[in-house]
């Protein structure tokens, strides 16, 4: 399954995601996207959802606007990705919350969700 990992750029939650879940294929935007240049930015990263299967959205508690990962996560909805999403303080509004086909608080427990992930059709 080709993921995509939208959230912040700290704590290095993005390797651990990789490390205990390593049967996908990610796209992480800290390497994978020009982040020396804006328009390349939002081109690149909303290429790389239209490339994936599923947005893994992680809302860390140190990020300061979130602004980013909802435009991910809209765009991917709009795409008809699969969205999982994590939101470490309840700042997501609620109706971004429930566009999620999962929600968590712990990121090990959507970790956890992700190592048990097979490429699988949806119903």
């Amino acid at each position: 399954m080709k993921i995509y990992l939208a959230g912040g750029f700290h704590g290095g939650w993005q390797d651990k995601v990789k490390e205990f879940a390593p049967q996908h294929e990610y796209y992480d935007p800290r390497y994978d996207t020009d982040q020396l240049r804006n328009f390349n930015i939002a081109s690149q990263d909303l290429a790389g959802v239209d490339w994936c299967d599923l947005v893994f959205v992680n809302y860390e508690a140190d990020n300061p606007s979130g602004v980013g990962l909802g435009i991910e996560t809209g765009y991917g909805i709009a795409r008809g990705k699969r969205i999982i999403i994590v939101d470490q303080h309840d700042r997501l509004h609620g109706f971004l919350c429930a566009c999620g086909e999962r929600l968590y608080c712990d990121i090990d427990a959507a970790i956890e969700y992700l190592r048990e992930l097979r490429d699988e059709v949806r119903e």
